[in-house]
């Protein structure tokens, strides 16, 4: 575009309220063109960039974020994809790029080569100054001639096809503070020159095929984030070394599991300790593998204010689950079952009795009433024996639920703030409530290979003003069953088959 337009589109720019939503825009101009932006990893990274005001926590830090996200999409400068992203219309994105190489470069000159698909490191030559680099999305295989950036504080590597890491690599950006190799499956280890980036706070392998952490990471004295989210295998983490993390406010590792499996109870036992003296912890995601890993997490009092997504992956020693002991996590945003074959039944009940881990009290269960109340996501997968998940009508602020490949499901309860429910091969299934409810906040309703269920808890009433967009066979919507005028709250979108 012609470079005249840029100065009335700065014009807008300059009438933002300040300097931190003025960063914020800035920095969507890392990703690539008509990316998908998730709002989660975007804020995580301003925060260790600095660009919010004080704050106390990390939580009031990203609330703080999600206002500055929409003040801009209400500017319209950026557009909002779903409810997790945002997007950057392609004008905007060159008109931040020339404003950070033009008329801020003392302080904000990046470099952006995003989505261009290249296949090594281009040269930049002895370039004083550059602040960000971001070569995501493309096809790099090797890092390996060492960049000359001693200013660099930011660089995005992420999705790519890195398989190589030269030791050497980062030897003249020793001022980094962000690095992301996120969705670089090839990635199998770390070289130990990693650990000469003293100064990195925010360090992002998740989606990568990183088995084990090297000790020699003891030096990245300042790490304050470490997302390990996703890991293609079990990773392997060196006693002591979470715990030696002495500044860290998040660890994300929802989706990943201790490598050795012989010694897994007493890797999760000490994993839990070291976590437990981390006095800066603000927000923690983890999966647990058996119900001793879920009781001694649950046993660390220290972890419940903090602990924001779980996940209970391949529990084979379990039939039943007391759904309310995860009630003690206060700030529980997200539960994650899969694979859970065992499982057969998820209690609510105030009395059960439930196993102690050798030397550990009992843990109190919370009153229903009183539980729950910032679990906003369930994914529930390969559960072949959970016949109901009616304890959902205690999540009252839940938005999104997704059941997959749970055979044996015959009924589902969805309380009002749903705004999605996607239900897939539950091939039992019969209904998802018995009566209509109210689903004010409900845009889509996805069902895939749930041949019984011929109605759903819908009518006339249900969506106010919305319209509620419904997935689903042909054949299946051929044999469904209307309530009075609920047909004028639905959208249909029929797939073939």
């Amino acid at each position: 575009m012609d470079e005249e337009v840029y100065p009335l589109l700065k014009f807008i720019f300059d009438c933002l309220p300040n300097g931190s939503v003025r960063c914020y825009l800035l920095y969507c101009s890392l990703f690539p063109e008509d990316y998908r932006i998730p709002k989660e990893i975007f804020i995580d990274c301003c925060i260790v960039e600095g660009f919010m005001d004080e704050y106390e926590s990390i939580s009031q830090a990203r609330k703080q974020g999600h206002q500055i996200i929409g003040s801009l999409i209400h500017s319209c400068l950026l557009e909002e994809a779903s409810d997790s992203t945002v997007k950057m219309h392609d004008v905007i994105r060159d008109m931040c790029l020339w404003i950070a190489w033009r008329l801020y470069a003392h302080k904000w000159k990046s470099f952006v080569r995003a989505g261009y698909e290249l296949t090594q490191v281009p040269e930049v030559g002895k370039s004083r100054g550059i602040k960000r680099m971001s070569l995501m999305q493309n096809k790099i295989e090797a890092l390996n001639e060492p960049p000359y950036c001693p200013d660099l504080q930011t660089l995005f590597l992420n999705q790519n096809q890195l398989k190589v890491i030269h030791n050497d690599f980062f030897q003249f950006m020793s001022g980094l503070k962000i690095l992301c190799f996120r969705a670089n499956r090839g990635i199998r280890e770390l070289p130990v020159g990693i650990s000469k980036l003293v100064y990195l706070e925010h360090l992002d392998l998740s989606y990568t095929g990183i088995r084990q952490l090297p000790t020699e990471l003891t030096g990245l004295e300042k790490l304050k984030c470490l997302k390990l989210e996703y890991l293609l295998d079990g990773i392997r983490i060196p006693r002591g070394l979470i715990s030696g993390f002495s500044k860290l406010q998040m660890l994300k590792m929802m989706g990943s599991f201790l490598f050795d499996k012989s010694a897994a109870k007493d890797n999760n036992e000490c994993l839990v300790e070291e976590m437990q003296s981390l006095n800066h912890l603000n927000e923690l995601s983890m999966s647990v593998t058996s119900a001793f890993a879920l009781e001694r997490l649950m046993s660390a009092e220290m972890l419940h204010t903090c602990t924001e997504q779980i996940g209970l992956h391949s529990f084979r020693d379990s039939k039943q689950l007391n759904i309310l002991s995860l009630a003690n996590f206060k700030c529980l945003n997200y539960i994650q079952i899969s694979k859970c074959e065992s499982l057969e039944e998820v209690k609510t009940e105030m009395d059960i009795t439930r196993a102690k881990a050798p030397n550990q009290t009992q843990i109190p269960v919370v009153e229903p009433q009183m539980c729950f109340q910032s679990l906003v996501k369930v994914y529930i997968s390969g559960c072949s024996t959970l016949r109901d998940i009616t304890w959902l009508i205690l999540a009252q602020n839940l938005r999104h639920f997704i059941v997959i490949d749970c055979h044996k499901m015959e009924e589902i309860i969805n309380e009002i703030k749903l705004s999605q429910i996607a239900e897939m091969y539950l091939p039992e299934l019969k209904s998802i409530y018995k009566d209509a409810l109210p689903f004010p906040c409900m845009k889509d309703i996805h069902v895939y290979a749930c041949p019984k269920p011929t109605r759903l808890p819908l009518n006339s009433d249900s969506a106010k003003r919305n319209k509620i967009r419904i997935h689903g066979k042909e054949k299946w919507w051929k044999e469904m069953h209307w309530e009075d005028d609920s047909k004028k709250v639905v959208e249909r979108d029929a797939l073939g088959g």
